[in-house]
């Protein structure tokens, strides 16, 4: 989280030089950001006036850097260099970092060999080594599954969108929120439900309860008490067989 909040404090002071920056300042500019170790969101920056005039003059190829660290991919760098200004250790390094982000948002669980190709790394300890700085950086959280080979993603925080992604977006989310919403009456009527068959148990209890009082009360007003009655029961019943039990044995012969 510390690492955010200073990412966002430097990222304001960056928006404050840009709104009096033009041409080459403005483009050098553009590589302290992409450079600087705790940005990792640019869209701000691609909109303010004094950057958006890069993209159709001398200092193009910084604006279509801007825009591939807010939108794209170290693969899509690595496809055309030539079309980006030279991009030192740690920009590479935040580009890879980025894309990292990317493919984590697209897939909970992506293999080691997938991700080695797209990131051009060497071996699998330089995998495991990107991906802790990316989880310190608060980029992701995940699980390195090395018996399996694989990278489980648990979170994966957002990237700039292009405006033309809004409208879709939107509808996502409103799709989204209509299928919480059928799942919540689906829960609400379950309850309702529910509460009904407790309802109807607890009648039937009360029902039960109110026919042995009512046959309780029978019985003592015929001068028997309900309880004591099934105690004598089966003292006379106890009695019947001792008694039938004696004579048997008197009957019988005992001995030889």
């Amino acid at each position: 989280m510390s690492e955010k909040v200073h990412g966002m404090n430097a990222l304001e002071q960056f928006l404050t030089l840009a709104k009096s920056t033009r041409g080459a300042a403005a483009a050098s500019l553009v590589m302290q950001v992409i450079e600087w170790p705790t940005i990792y969101v640019f869209g701000e920056l691609l909109e303010k006036p004094t950057i958006r005039e890069l993209a159709t003059g001398d200092y193009a190829a910084h604006f279509r850097l801007l825009e591939l660290f807010a939108y794209g991919t170290y693969k899509q760098w690595k496809a055309n260099p030539s079309l980006f200004p030279p991009l030192s250790d740690a920009a590479l390094r935040k580009m890879k970092h980025l894309s990292l982000v990317s493919l984590a948002g697209a897939s909970k669980s992506i293999e080691y060999n997938f991700l080695l190709e797209e990131l051009d790394l060497a071996n699998v300890r330089e995998l495991e080594d990107l991906v802790i700085e990316g989880v310190y950086a608060g980029l992701l959280r995940g699980q390195l599954d090395q018996r399996r080979q694989r990278l489980e993603i648990e979170f994966a925080s957002a990237r700039d969108v292009r405006s033309e992604q809004i409208p879709f977006l939107i509808e996502t989310l409103e799709k989204w929120c209509s299928g919480c919403q059928s799942l919540l009456s689906r829960l609400e009527g379950e309850l309702r439900e529910s509460e009904a068959r407790r309802q109807n148990q607890l009648e039937n209890s009360r029902r039960l309860n109110e026919e042995m009082n009512a046959i309780r009360r029978s019985l003592r007003s015929k001068g028997s008490d309900p309880d004591l009655t099934c105690a004598e029961n089966g003292e006379y019943m106890g009695e019947k067989r001792k008694t039938a039990r004696g004579k048997s044995l008197r009957g019988s012969k005992i001995g030889k």
